[in-house]
């Protein structure tokens, strides 16, 4: 499957692929491996994507998948651009995060006191 993205071009598979466990961007199949095949077709989005990905991006599924939703190709700059907005969503998700886990945690350290 991914090959077959690659050579024609959909990187929207190509990115939910990449963040599929177990896929393997070395693989070789049909004359060359998943880069190879979409550098020789022009595809410099998918290029730059397996080059960036190597078949992980970060060291878990989440970071990957926080990582894909922040950036996006820009094919006229041609390199991936950060998404403010998005970036702002998954930071404001971990404040949040991190704020209900300190009040967890300090209603639980108030539930364990004596009352006076």
């Amino acid at each position: 499957a991914l090959m077959e993205a690659c050579c024609s071009g959909k990187i929207g598979v190509v990115r939910v692929l990449l963040s599929a466990p177990g896929i393997d961007v070395n693989l070789a199949a049909h004359g060359g491996t998943a880069l190879e095949l979409a550098r020789d077709r022009g595809h410099a989005a998918i290029v730059a994507l397996l080059e960036a990905a190597d078949g992980r991006i970060g060291s878990s599924q989440l970071v990957n998948r926080a990582l894909l939703y922040c950036f996006h190709y820009d094919p006229v700059g041609k390199k991936y651009v950060l998404f403010a907005s998005r970036l702002m969503t998954v930071v404001m998700l971990g404040v949040l995060a991190l704020t209900a886990g300190l009040l967890a945690l300090l209603w639980r350290g108030e539930t364990r006191k004596p009352p006076l």
